[in-house]
């Protein structure tokens, strides 16, 4: 996935109900100026560990942004928490290295949040991170 994507990796168990990752796919397209979003859906936001997220960046992605349940309220026992450890791992090594924390983001879904509650969240992050400058292992 070359090219400066934004790519958004959304929990299952935090979509709201009758929201699909396809559908907000096509409503987040018009928001990253410029830039390609992509949403995945992930069957638990825990499942997204450091290397797969790394790979994101190795791929060229702009930036990374991981939505997770309400904050004690995964349904999977524990995995928002362990993804919120995740991205502070990668943040850290993002920095490390000279790309900047800031690419990546997480986002903690509310209880009853409805589509529209959702989209606004990632307009606002796809906004932030959209005045980054691209990801210099892009174009290798």
């Amino acid at each position: 996935m070359k090219g400066n994507h934004i790519i958004i990796y959304v929990c299952h168990n935090s979509l709201p109900q009758g929201t699909t990752a396809s559908a907000l796919e096509r409503q987040a397209k018009g928001l990253g100026a410029g830039h390609n979003v992509a949403v995945r859906e992930v069957p638990c936001s825990g499942k997204t560990d450091v290397l797969y997220l790394l790979k994101a960046f190795e791929a060229g992605a702009r930036a990374v942004v991981v939505v997770t349940c309400p904050l004690g309220q995964c349904k999977l026992a524990e995995g928002n928490y362990r993804a919120q450890v995740r991205a502070g791992t990668i943040r850290r090594l993002l920095n490390e290295i000279g790309l900047s924390g800031e690419r990546m983001i997480l986002l903690h879904g509310d209880k009853g949040w409805q589509e529209s509650d959702l989209l606004k969240s990632i307009e606002q992050a796809v906004a932030e991170l959209s005045a980054l400058p691209d990801n210099p292992m892009r174009d290798q």
